[in-house]
């Protein structure tokens, strides 16, 4: 099951076009905090394809919960974390290289020390240091 929150122009069609590759689409459109926090804490993989998101919180909070996350290479708040394990980047605007990445994420079996994400998201943002 591939759920999709937020809204935005190209929402409809970019739903569409998962749908093309993917059997069981849902577009949630725009979804409150609670939801948000219940979608997160569930999903096994975090997709953000915004491009107008240079910053984005929500790749954050994916990767600080260690989600295996795809973004890309446009938001800049994951780039720094870009060879951590679980990051998938492709190329903006390009649908084959998001497919490809949320593929591969989707397969991984990689296992994720919650510690180590931490550790590393400190390095960069240390005003957020226990």
């Amino acid at each position: 099951e591939l759920r999709i929150a937020g809204t935005g122009e190209l929402r409809v069609e970019i739903t569409a076009k998962l749908k093309e590759y993917y059997s069981n689409v849902i577009s949630l459109g725009w979804i409150e905090v609670d939801e948000y926090r219940e979608e997160m804490l569930n999903c096994q993989v975090y997709l953000h394809f915004s491009d107008f998101e240079p910053f984005g919180i929500p790749p954050l909070d994916a990767f600080v919960l260690g989600k295996r996350i795809v973004v890309s290479d446009t938001t800049f708040s994951i780039l720094p974390f870009k060879n951590s394990p679980g990051v998938y980047i492709f190329k903006s605007g390009d649908a084959k290289s998001m497919s490809i990445n949320l593929e591969k994420a989707l397969s991984d079996s990689i296992s994720i020390s919650l510690n180590s994400r931490y550790e590393d998201f400190v390095k960069f943002y240390p005003v957020y240091e226990k």
